[in-house]
C-alpha cells in the first residue's frame, strides 16, 4: 500500500508514486528489513550502523535515478520540487514517511543535485587524483623488493634483500 498526502498537487502525485513503485520494483522493501536485523544483530557496532545509513543512501539515489528514468528527462524540476515539498511538509500522521527527507539536509541538497545535473555524472578531479593515488600505493606495495629469509648450511637464518 502506498499512502501519498492529500496536500501533494497533481504533478507531484505521478512523481511520488512513480518514486514508490520504484522502490518496490527493486525490492528495497527487503533490504530495508534486512538492515534492521542487522542493525537489531550489531546495534552495538557504529560500522553497521554507518553500513545501514550509506545503504538506506544509495536506494535512494537508485531509486530517484530510476524515477527520472521513467518519468523522463522533462519532469526533472516538477521530481526535484515534490521532493523538497515533502521535505518540509510537516505531518503528525504516523503513515507519512516523508520526515527522514527532512532530516539530512545535506543528502536532501544531494539527490536535488543530482536531480538538476540532467543525468552529467561529473567525475572530479579529486576523484581521479585519489583514484590514482590509490593504484600506485597498490602498485608500490605489490611490486617493491621484498626479504627474502633462508637458512645457510650451518643452521644460521640468511635475511637477503631482492631488489
Amino acid at each position: 500500500m502506498i499512502l501519498l498526502p492529500e496536500t501533494l498537487q497533481e504533478g507531484g502525485r505521478e512523481a511520488a508514486l512513480a518514486h514508490e513503485l520504484t522502490h518496490f520494483a527493486h525490492r528495497d522493501h527487503i533490504w530495508a528489513v534486512l538492515r534492521c536485523l542487522a542493525l537489531v544483530l550489531h546495534w552495538y557496532n557504529p560500522l553497521v550502523w554507518w553500513a545501514a545509513v550509506l545503504s538506506h543512501r544509495d536506494s535512494e539515489t537508485a531509486c530517484d535515478e530510476a524515477t527520472l528514468q521513467r518519468l523522463g528527462q522533462e519532469e526533472r524540476a516538477a521530481y526535484g520540487r515534490t521532493l523538497i515539498r515533502m521535505a518540509c511538509q510537516k505531518s503528525v500522521n504516523p503513515f507519512i514517511l516523508s520526515a527522514p527527507l527532512a532530516d539530512n539536509r545535506q543528502f536532501l541538497r544531494e539527490r536535488i543535485a543530482r536531480v538538476v545535473q540532467k543525468g552529467k555524472n561529473k567525475i572530479t578531479r579529486g576523484t581521479v587524483l585519489a583514484l590514482l593515488l590509490f593504484v600506485l600505493m597498490a602498485a608500490g606495495c605489490t611490486f617493491t623488493g621484498g626479504r627474502t629469509a633462508s637458512i645457510s648450511s650451518k643452521g644460521d637464518i640468511v635475511i637477503e634483500h631482492a631488489f
